[in-house]
């Protein structure tokens, strides 16, 4: 899965000047799939030291320096589908640091079906906390790690014709509050679509969490029906040649 989510903050530690988020849009080959409607999708945040050098004669020097790697959980499907075949992805698309621990984190989920106002777009944005000191680096897999996955918090929803392609600070707003610009795309199309929100920083922790009651019961129902009709069609129509023959 590609690394598509950027973010950029000052650093705390004398030896770099900013730190360099980098977040996957779900899961690495070896730490499991992408989301499904059963799971959700673990996923790398790796964190580089950045080095701005300022005379000519520094700039051979490395800029960036490896760290650490965090994890964070891209959320499982939601959108209820039984299509077979139909394209259907959730990914982490947008990564906004407020500070080396607090995050937020934008998420797309995209439905493509068969049939007439068959796609869906759901966007979301989460505020997360997660601890810099639990690395991932140990882990050679996140489907067997003892680093869990940080509490998410669900702070903006909503369902759109376009996706939430990335996200950055804006200016102030005239009360002093920070705003921050999202942008959206549509893959058909040329050019975003730009929006701008003021964000009200403390009350980022009163967002819901996320806890999905997700309707993979349901689902898992249906395919086995489906399943039972597909063998029971398949002994019936074996035991009518039977019959004729």
């Amino acid at each position: 899965q590609g690394a598509q989510s950027l973010a950029l903050i000052p650093s705390t530690d004398p030896d770099f000047d900013y730190k360099l988020y980098v977040g996957f849009q779900s899961a690495l080959y070896q730490d499991g799939s992408v989301p499904k409607e059963f799971s959700s999708s673990p996923t790398r945040i790796l964190v580089y030291g950045i080095t701005s050098y300022s005379s000519v004669r520094d700039r051979n020097q490395p800029t960036a320096t490896y760290i650490k790697s965090l994890r964070y959980d891209t959320s499982q499907l939601t959108i209820a589908s039984y299509q077979k075949g139909a394209r259907h992805f959730n990914a982490l698309t947008g990564i906004l640091a407020i500070d080396e621990s607090s995050f937020l984190m934008a998420e797309v989920e995209d439905f493509y079906g068969f049939g007439k106002n068959q796609h869906k777009i759901i966007n979301r944005i989460f505020y997360v906390v997660i601890d810099p000191n639990k690395t991932v680096d140990d882990c050679s897999t996140l489907t067997n790690c003892t680093v869990d996955a940080p509490l998410k918090r669900l702070i903006w929803e909503r369902t759109d014709k376009f996706q939430l392609d990335g996200f950055g600070w804006g200016p102030k707003s005239n009360d002093g509050r920070p705003t921050v610009a999202l942008t959206f795309e549509n893959d058909l199309d040329i050019g975003l679509h730009i929006e701008l929100y003021a964000l009200n920083v403390d009350e980022l922790q009163n967002g819901e969490p996320w806890v999905y009651a997700d309707g993979s019961n349901d689902i898992l129902q249906r395919r086995i029906i489906s399943c039972i009709i597909g063998i029971t069609a398949f002994i019936v129509i074996a035991l009518i040649q039977i019959w004729v023959v």
